[in-house]
């Protein structure tokens, strides 16, 4: 009988232990998915935040970028509050995070929130 528990318990642990591996992974892949490395030119900056547009072979695909969230230390360092950085390139990592939120109207609304995460000059 007691052999029968022991054996129960350890098939539960490798059961466990097989089961958060497989959690940290599928979690591990959605965080990567959501993080991209792309070569931008700094655009602009107002009140709200800061803009940078992508830099590709071909002008008709360039993005607009507008981040909200950036660490102070990066807006000193790259001095994005300096208009002399209007034009300047740089490789930047960010990610998106995805923000669901009700309305007045109790309708749902989703809003992707871009966040600077690093800076490279180029």
């Amino acid at each position: 009988m007691m052999g029968n528990i022991i054996n129960l318990g350890w098939n539960n642990f490798k059961l466990m232990k097989i089961f958060f591996l497989i959690t940290l992974l599928a979690g591990t892949l959605f965080l990567t998915a959501q993080e991209r490395t792309v070569n931008v030119a700094f655009d602009n900056y107002d009140k709200d935040g800061y803009s940078f547009v992508t830099v590709t072979n071909d002008p008709n695909t360039a993005e607009y970028l507008y981040f909200t969230d950036i660490k102070d230390e990066l807006i000193d360092k790259f001095g994005l509050k300096n208009d002399n950085t209007v034009g300047q390139q740089f490789t930047i990592t960010y990610s998106i995070s995805t923000k669901t939120t009700t309305n007045e109207l109790g309708k749902e609304e989703t809003k992707n929130i871009y966040t600077l995460l690093s800076i490279k000059k180029k």
